[in-house]
């Protein structure tokens, strides 16, 4: 299947092209991004009005997200030609997000990528089923609504993925081989730290008349909390859609219907588009990871053209309020979205490219692309 889906959307020219890996542009894009983070960060402690150092905490924020893209492609052997500097400059863009690079690829590269929406295996915004949701204690549901709430995407990326995630190896898939994590687990701890004290000796030398709780509330809590807020919601927005599935079993799970079709084309608004450094260009990065990111638009362009069924959103606010709304609970066993009661909330889902496609396509409880999207009015691109 990834053979098939490769060789539809890719010429042998253009995978060439594409697969470059330039030093020189690489080095660039990342000093001019830490520069900006460097500029938020001291404006954030400037003698200036508080509320402008409380607003360049939330701009340092967004450029946390922005570095972090670039350690993305970094521990993706994407950024540079160099797998020594890629380690590297994923290890020190990650700092400000208290990340531990080796954590990372674990579960990105590795599980994320490696079983994209499958039950299980990927662990990045799994949904319960409707038997999961009921057979759960009281303060389980509680916290899971809390997740799945429109304001969700805060607790549960610093909570379920930061903490039990990439920062210590403390779960359970990285306690297996918790010392090959020590090092870059102690590197950010260690570099946090000096992060963390270093705002402080700038704050004490420009501004000794403030408090320093509000220089690090203002340089780092706010900038740290906008950051797992932003990443909560994009890879939510990535994965989590009503005409999107997650897989029980094997047999439904292929290349084409998690990697290409089970990732949303998320488009966003004008002024972030120049600064995303292209990670919303994300089907064609889940289809062909190498693919650095400076070179991802021709290569999202071609696969929209040869995948035309992937979905695609502007995520605006009240888009992302409507797939929160529906993507509730998934119901494995009818392949559909519901609301916590378990009553739908979008069409029956069948993988395309598996055995089952050609099983179920015809059955009367199977809504086509067509209906369904005329029922999901408001979530496709441009609206």
């Amino acid at each position: 299947m990834r053979k098939r889906v490769l060789d539809r959307w890719l010429g042998a020219e253009d995978l060439r092209r594409w697969l470059h890996r330039s030093t020189a542009a690489a080095l660039i894009r990342l000093a001019l991004q830490v520069i900006a983070y460097l500029a938020c960060v001291a404006l954030a402690l400037a003698p200036l009005p508080y509320a402008l150092n409380l607003l360049s905490g939330v701009v340092a924020g967004h450029v946390i997200g922005i570095l972090f893209t670039i350690g993305h492609d970094a521990c993706h052997q994407a950024y540079t030609p160099s797998a020594r500097l890629n380690r590297w400059i994923g290890r020190g863009v990650f700092i400000p997000s208290l990340h531990a690079e080796s954590l990372w690829v674990l579960g990105h590269n590795k599980i994320h990528h490696g079983s994209t929406n499958r039950r299980g295996y990927d662990y990045v915004w799994e949904p319960m089923s409707p038997a999961d949701y009921a057979a759960a204690s009281p303060l389980r549901r509680w916290v899971y609504r809390v997740y799945r709430s429109r304001l969700g995407a805060l607790p549960y990326y610093l909570i379920e993925m930061w903490w039990k995630k990439n920062f210590l190896p403390i779960a359970p898939e990285a306690r297996r081989q918790w010392r090959m994590h020590v090092f870059d687990s102690a590197f950010v701890v260690v570099a946090g730290a000096l992060h963390v004290w270093a705002i402080v000796a700038v704050a004490r030398a420009w501004t000794p008349d403030r408090p320093v709780w509000m220089a690090l509330l203002a340089a780092w809590l706010v900038p740290f909390l906008v950051w797992n807020w932003v990443m909560g919601l994009l890879i939510y927005a990535h994965h989590t859609h009503p005409l999107v599935p997650w897989f029980a079993n094997a047999e439904e799970w292929n290349f084409l219907s998690a990697q290409v079709l089970g990732t949303v084309h998320v488009e966003l608004p004008a002024p972030w588009r120049w600064i995303d450094n292209n990670i919303m260009e994300h089907n064609a990065h889940h289809a062909l990871p190498a693919i650095p990111l400076y070179r991802l638009p021709p290569a999202q362009h071609r696969m929209r053209a040869a995948f035309p069924d992937i979905q695609a959103i502007y995520l605006s606010p009240p888009v992302f309020c409507r797939i929160a709304d529906a993507c509730k609970l998934f119901d494995f066993d009818a392949r559909r979205w519901t609301d916590f009661e378990g009553r739908p909330t979008g069409p029956v889902l069948v993988a395309r490219g598996s055995a089952a496609e050609g099983a179920v396509a015809d059955a009367e409880d199977v809504v086509g692309i067509d209906a369904a999207l005329g029922g999901l009015e408001g979530l496709q691109s441009g609206a």
